[in-house]
């Protein structure tokens, strides 16, 4: 099965497992439902309107539908006239699969939140003893071995320029900002799991919307620089 349908199915699946405890839950609660978002001492303190489900549904349409395109650009040296062989070939495959493993693994964390309200709107204030706040350290501290994860595999992306698959960057610049990209994505998520391990709750959110935005911008920051530089030693 080539990369491309593999990621197709992985998305397929995923997606309508959201979709269906999504459409479960308003048809169970109803359009006008609420959800216990926060219990305190067994009381709701909190709600959330039922809606909230196809929230999740939408992570994951967004997550497949940024790593789908990515995914083929990717795949696209596998595939040429002249394919990509050896070791580099090798690197690439286990990088797309790593791309892949990314997405479920966000996909998955993305359905137990869902499986995760249903259950406290079924009435069980306190799942497995989880209440809100050990439910979000968890999503932040699996989050932040995924981030970390992908940041190690980054560095070995093999560069590639050919006839048909022009890279953007001279293969110094790719190996830089391969390097730079797992610096920034080992350690975000690496500060992101200590937060979610010994960080106060106040602190864990409000400090890895800011970390995760510096993931983000830091990244895009240094293929802009290294595009210039590229352009400038190609002159």
């Amino acid at each position: 099965m080539s990369e491309l349908r593999k990621n197709f199915t992985a998305f397929a699946l995923l997606f309508a497992a959201s979709l269906a405890l999504a459409f479960g839950g308003v048809l169970w609660l109803g359009a006008d439902g609420r959800l216990p978002v926060e219990i305190v001492q067994g009381d709701i303190v909190r709600t959330g309107s039922v809606w909230a489900l196809f929230g999740p549904a939408l992570i994951v349409l967004i997550i497949w539908g940024l790593l789908i395109p990515c995914g083929v650009a990717l795949a696209a040296p596998l595939t040429a006239s002249n394919p990509l062989d050896g070791d580099a070939a090798r690197n690439l495959r286990r990088y797309l699969a790593a791309l892949r493993i990314y997405a479920i693994g966000f996909s998955v964390l993305a359905i137990l939140l869902q499986l995760f309200l249903l259950v406290r709107a079924a009435g069980v204030a306190l799942p497995l003893g989880l209440d809100r706040q050990g439910a979000v350290r968890l999503s932040f501290l699996f989050s932040g071995l995924l981030f970390a994860f992908m940041g190690n595999l980054s560095p070995k992306v093999p560069h590639v320029a050919r006839a048909k698959v022009q890279a953007p960057f001279s293969a110094a610049e790719h190996y830089k900002i391969g390097r730079f990209f797992g610096w920034v994505f080992v350690g975000g998520g690496c500060v992101i799991i200590a937060l979610a391990l010994a960080g106060s709750f106040e602190t864990l959110t409000a400090a890895v919307p800011w970390i995760l935005g510096g993931m983000i911008v830091l990244p895009m920051i240094r293929c802009l620089i290294g595009a210039r530089a590229s352009r400038r030693h190609s002159v």
